[in-house]
């Protein structure tokens, strides 16, 4: 999805777009999450040659457990709002460059093109924990055999490491 900001006339011009499929698949096949499904919406206003672009993304996309490796949904909704402003990012013809607050959601086009797609894919992929989990609680995998332990209790016991946080615990939950 591109926005022409030549055709802009002064002002809010409001748009949405939905993305699934095979574009969605294209999109984010280089990425951790899969079959995402998403609506976005918003706004470019245009004052002269100021734009400020602002984008709502919500949705869901599929990620795969970091402790015990089953895929589950992961929900989105998420807000940003950017400047665009014409011409070379100035960061990329020096090799020194400081960057402030105002550079964080900038937006340099050359060619009056703004392309919304890779504003998507970067405002889902920033959503994205480091560590996914499907659930807060999730036991993972048995260390012995790799069974899910969230699904059964394979009756493997595993031993416990000393950790100074561990033991902490248990005083603690010893005085309660």
């Amino acid at each position: 999805m591109k926005i022409f900001l030549k055709e802009l006339k002064e002002g809010k011009t409001d748009f949405s777009y939905t993305l699934e499929g095979k574009e969605s698949e294209e999109l984010f096949k280089d990425s951790e999450i899969k079959r995402v499904n998403l609506n976005s919406s918003g706004w470019i206003q245009r004052k002269g040659l100021e734009y400020i672009f602002y984008l709502h993304v919500k949705g869901f996309g599929t990620l795969i457990c970091a402790r015990c490796l089953d895929e589950f949904q992961f929900f989105f909704n998420e807000d940003y709002t950017y400047n665009v402003f014409l011409g070379k990012d100035p960061s990329i013809s020096k090799k020194e460059y400081n960057i402030s607050d105002k550079d964080v959601a900038s937006i340099y086009v050359e060619n009056y093109e703004l392309n919304v797609l890779p504003l998507i894919k970067e405002i889902v992929l920033l959503t994205i924990p480091m560590k996914p989990l499907c659930k807060e609680n999730c036991k993972g995998l048995c260390p012995v055999c790799g069974a899910n332990l969230n699904n059964k209790n394979c009756g493997h016991e595993t031993k416990e490491t000393y950790s100074p946080f561990t033991y902490l615990l248990k005083r603690i939950e010893k005085k309660e």
